[in-house]
């Protein structure tokens, strides 16, 4: 994940590659229960809640912040983490991994449309 800017109230899909320490193999969604993206502290999405989503024909995952959510944001930059559980109940190498950062842009206007 690059660093992505999104302006305040801007809700569009934010895309992640998760892959394997060991061998670089992408995590896909066969072999995982659960994968939690958080934002800062701001924000946490889960595949399990339907929040989280795998993109077959690119191999990432993904997530649509809210017009709330990104208005909840004071503009800054926020590290996004990535947690996977695979199916076997253990938790992945990549626990707490560190995908990229987003940049919060001021918006003029605050109100949801």
């Amino acid at each position: 994940m690059a660093n992505v800017k999104i302006m305040q109230g801007d809700s569009y899909a934010v895309f992640v590659q998760l892959r394997l320490l060991e061998t670089q193999e992408p995590v896909t969604p066969g072999m995982v229960s659960d994968v939690e993206i958080t934002v800062g502290e701001s924000f946490r999405k889960t595949h399990a809640a339907g929040e989280v989503f795998y993109h077959a024909e690119i191999g990432q995952w993904y997530f649509v912040p809210s017009q709330q959510e990104t208005f909840a944001l004071d503009p800054d930059s926020y590290e996004v983490q990535a947690r996977v559980k695979f199916r076997n109940g253990q938790y992945s190498p990549t626990k707490g991994i560190t995908v990229g950062r987003i940049t919060i842009l001021d918006a003029n206007s605050s109100e949801v449309i």
